[in-house]
């Protein structure tokens, strides 16, 4: 459903923007010391860039035309990862707590999580 300033995010563009804060954040070169509208920028052009790959990708698996991909700006991705950044908050506050109540000798908790209990 559209909203007022456009489309809603879709499921892959939410996943897409946090893989483009962690690549940005990660980055040896740049990472998160550069300036504000800068390190923004990298993200935006990473964010188009991966979002323009799957469309690809798919029309690819589904031999189909490649669908257009919504531009997002870079105030619209800033806004979105304000959103999406207190969920992850969240969620890492909680993930610290239960790995801080791994009892001593046993076997770590994550060592038994996989991708499909994480449904990710």
């Amino acid at each position: 459903m559209a909203g007022p300033h456009g489309p809603n995010f879709t499921d892959a563009e939410n996943f897409q923007l946090c893989a483009s804060c962690i690549n940005t954040s990660i980055d040896p070169v740049t990472g998160n010391s550069q300036m504000q509208a800068t390190y923004w920028k990298c993200i935006t052009v990473d964010f188009m860039s991966g979002m323009r790959a799957a469309a690809e990708k798919k029309a690819r698996e589904d031999e189909e035309e490649v669908v257009a991909v919504v531009e997002r700006s870079m105030h619209l991705l800033q806004t979105r990862w304000t959103a999406i950044q207190g969920s992850v908050s969240k969620f890492s506050g909680c993930w610290a707590k239960i790995m801080a109540r791994n009892a001593s000798g046993n076997k770590p908790y994550h060592e038994n999580v996989n991708d499909s209990t994480l449904n990710i």
